[in-house]
């Protein structure tokens, strides 16, 4: 079975170019959400290997979001896409378990290799 990856975003459409390089360069399954309540139903059906929060989400906070995730749904590897500055949430996102935290505006190259690394750590 292929490691998932959930992106959950209030705008999935700048992920969708990260998506197509990663799912044409590595076996995962890719599953976009736009709301954190969206995310919360699906985990219900299955937990991600590894997810992607862009903070600020418009339905939920999402360091909650994460919180909520640790709490009952397993330890996904994640990934904090957060305001530049927003060192408070950065910090807060690290002592949870988030293994990088990137600040926006981000390149897509740079979010690709902070997933793809983390997704070939786990596989090796």
């Amino acid at each position: 079975m292929n490691p998932s990856l959930f992106v959950v975003a209030a705008s999935t459409v700048v992920y969708q170019n990260i998506a197509n390089l990663l799912v044409n360069g590595m076996e995962v399954s890719l599953h976009l959400f736009n709301s954190g309540a969206t995310l919360l139903v699906a985990i219900r059906i299955h937990t991600p290997d590894f997810l992607v929060i862009e903070l600020p989400l418009v339905d939920v906070d999402g360091l909650e979001l994460y919180q909520r995730v640790l709490a009952h749904h397993g330890k996904p590897k994640t990934i904090i896409v957060t305001e530049k500055g927003d060192m408070a949430s950065a910090t807060h996102a690290i002592r949870l378990g988030a293994i990088d935290v990137i600040e926006k505006p981000m390149s897509d190259d740079r979010l690709l290799r902070a997933i793809m690394n983390s997704i070939s750590q786990t596989i090796i």
